[in-house]
């Protein structure tokens, strides 16, 4: 692992002085990552899709959350363990983030500013300890500047959308290895006219990044743009990507790797999923015996291979895909509702769903349910309830490296955002970033190399 990374390392402009200090201070088994390793320490990304893939809730918006909780020495062999692991770990959705299909129109709620802060959990053990951290720098003046889905490349920095926009910036962590203390670069703008807000999104294993889909495109009619691109980040340029033949939406869909480098994607209102070959850009169906569309859906990345997702049109049956057969089978019921359109008429969102170590998969729903399905025998039980009938709609959350998972929730498409964690058993209230008087599918998520949470939340008050 030490070799392995020092190759890593010595291939990266960013943080040489970090690899040596990791290097003196590693010494195996500190640190194991799970066997899923951190992909599925993301929730997506919704993603998850990106999200969901980028959902509105699931990783996109600048703030940041460290662990700390056992000693520091853990973090470092975290920080080992997650750089070391293929990009498709830090996906989306959606992450979405995933994306889903359709939402209140950006426009029905005023533009408010995005504060990019830093959570920094203590040594101590509580999950209260946590604190809330602003970057000292950002990617523009106020006023200036919308945060949309946040990306963590292969060389350890961050790139993020303007919401709303073909621009994009990349956060590179100071000499030390310091997110809090970066600094800000702008890169190649995406092709023109191509200017999403929600759509499936992640690193390739090559370290490239994909873009597809979009519910907007640069305005506050919903869409469900087939556009997409593909980011290059070594010549710093963009090409568009052509969509699945015969599709005629792809919207805010789910995203995801998989094992073996592939991209699958979930467009909406589609029973059909299509896989991209990453070097031939050559696009293949997938997915029979889905139960219901994609829409709003996200998928859990199994340590199989194997994803796992609940239905979002269908009740309370969840599903897995079969990485290897390429079809859909019954995951059983998740006993409680998740599921909600919160009496809007638009189709059903949903919560993220994140693999944890111990086996299980925490899903979150739009009601203020949970439901916790277990990989060892393939059943669920029934998790915590949200307090005050809030839930995650289309919201996001993280996997700490302790194995507890941060949760942004809050009224159904409403303010203000609450956060918690789930340790396994218990969600519990933590502090939230200052002025989140936000739903929370406004909320962003991205766990970085050195067990932080790079979490972007809207607000209207100055960038601190």
């Amino acid at each position: 692992l030490q070799e392995r990374q020092a190759c890593f390392w010595a291939n990266s402009p960013v943080l040489p002085e970090v690899c040596n200090v990791l290097h003196a201070s590693f010494r195996p088994p500190l640190y194991k990552a799970h066997p899923a390793r951190v992909k599925d320490r993301l929730p997506l990304l919704r993603g998850s899709k990106t999200g969901p893939a980028a959902r509105p809730g699931q990783a996109d918006k600048p703030g940041i959350v460290s662990a700390f909780r056992n000693s520091a020495r853990r973090v470092l062999g975290f920080f080992i363990s997650t750089l070391w692991c293929s990009p498709r770990e830090f996906l989306i959705e959606h992450q979405h983030p995933q994306n889903s299909s359709q939402e209140n129109e950006p426009s029905m709620l005023p533009r408010k500013l995005v504060c990019i802060c830093v959570a920094l959990l203590s040594l101590a053990a509580l999950a209260g300890a946590q604190t809330w951290t602003p970057l000292t720098n950002q990617p523009l003046p106020f006023g200036l500047f919308h945060a949309s889905t946040a990306l963590l490349l292969t060389d350890g920095t961050v790139m993020v959308q303007a919401q709303e926009s073909s621009a994009w910036f990349r956060l590179i962590p100071d000499k030390t290895g310091n997110y809090i203390k970066g600094t800000w670069t702008s890169v190649a703008s995406m092709p023109s006219g191509y200017t999403p807000l929600y759509y499936a999104s992640v690193v390739l294993r090559d370290g490239r990044v994909l873009i597809e889909g979009g519910e907007y495109n640069g305005g506050s009619t919903p869409v469900e743009t087939t556009l997409g691109a593909i980011y290059n980040p070594v010549s710093n340029s963009w090409i568009s990507l052509t969509p699945p033949p015969s599709v005629a939406e792809i919207g805010d869909a789910s995203g995801i790797v998989l094992p073996n480098g592939t991209f699958m994607l979930g467009p909406v209102s589609s029973f059909t999923q299509w896989l991209l070959n990453p070097s031939t850009l050559n696009w293949t169906s997938t997915g029979a015996g889905k139960a219901d569309p994609n829409t709003e859906e996200n998928w859990a990345l199994l340590p199989n291979g194997n994803l796992l997702t609940v239905d979002t049109e269908n009740g309370t049956n969840s599903e897995i895909y079969s990485s290897i057969g390429g079809a859909w089978s019954s995951a059983g019921s998740t006993l409680v509702t998740l599921p909600s359109n919160g009496g809007m008429g638009i189709v059903p969102e949903l919560g993220p769903a994140l693999l944890r170590p111990d086996g299980t998969v925490f899903a979150a729903g739009a009601t203020s349910n949970t439901a916790i399905y277990h990989l060892n025998t393939g059943l669920w039980s029934v998790g915590p309830t949200f307090p005050s009938g809030i839930g995650v709609a289309d919201g996001p959350a993280a996997l700490l490296p302790d194995g507890n998972v941060l949760v942004d929730a809050s009224p159904f498409f409403s303010g203000p955002s609450q956060f918690f964690e789930f340790n396994g058993s218990s969600l519990i209230s933590v502090p939230a970033p200052p002025n989140t008087n936000v739903p929370s599918y406004y909320g962003r998520m991205l766990v970085l190399p050195t067990g932080q949470v790079i979490g972007e939340e809207t607000r209207e008050s100055n960038i601190r």
